[in-house]
């Protein structure tokens, strides 16, 4: 219940423009590992495991960290929700030219290509979350794409039907901060 609130919350101050983002350097790698840390009892519970694959060096992004936290918490949790049965999910980092990416794979129903198109809009849930009678107030996603938008980014959805989805967060990388590299000379 209080995950509910705070996503309402949080919408509420994205929708009225009331969010005022603290971008900083931040390792996308190790905001993901605490994220993952924060919902493994959630996968836990549906009986599944979240696989991570990321490299072993940090990859930077400028962002609020605990806004982009919100958003990639929102996918994870739907990956647990929209993949009843399944054994796991699977989280990636990986550096691709200049951008960063943090994707997010579930191996649930899938989300038909006549729903791809609005399942970023606010208020929408898809068929799967009402045949599945699954939780939630259709705002998760749209608030996802606002939070990346605001970080010079865009999220992707890549959904068979029956097979899954992957959704992709693509965010400018960042230079290291001056500490790291002093560290690492």
């Amino acid at each position: 219940m209080q995950r509910l609130v705070e996503t309402l919350l949080n919408f509420g101050r994205i929708e009225a423009g009331a969010m005022r983002y603290r971008f900083d350097t931040v390792n996308a790698t190790d905001l993901v590992r605490a994220v993952i840390r924060e919902m493994e009892p959630f996968a836990y519970d549906a009986g599944m495991r979240i696989d991570f694959a990321a490299r072993d060096t940090p990859l930077f992004v400028r962002a609020d960290e605990d806004a982009l936290g919100v958003a990639v918490r929102n996918l994870v949790d739907n990956a647990i929700k929209y993949s009843p049965g399944q054994s796991s999910i699977g989280v990636e980092c990986a550096a691709v030219d200049d951008q960063i990416l943090i994707r997010v794979i579930d191996f649930g129903p899938g989300i038909p290509a006549s729903e791809q198109r609005t399942i970023f809009d606010k208020f929408v849930r898809g068929q799967a979350a009402v045949n599945g009678n699954v939780k939630g107030t259709g705002v998760g996603l749209s608030m996802v794409k606002q939070i990346v938008v605001a970080h010079g980014g865009e999220v992707r959805l890549q959904s068979v039907v029956g097979g899954g989805n992957t959704f992709t967060i693509r965010l400018p990388g960042a230079d290291a901060p001056a500490a790291v590299r002093r560290a690492s000379a």
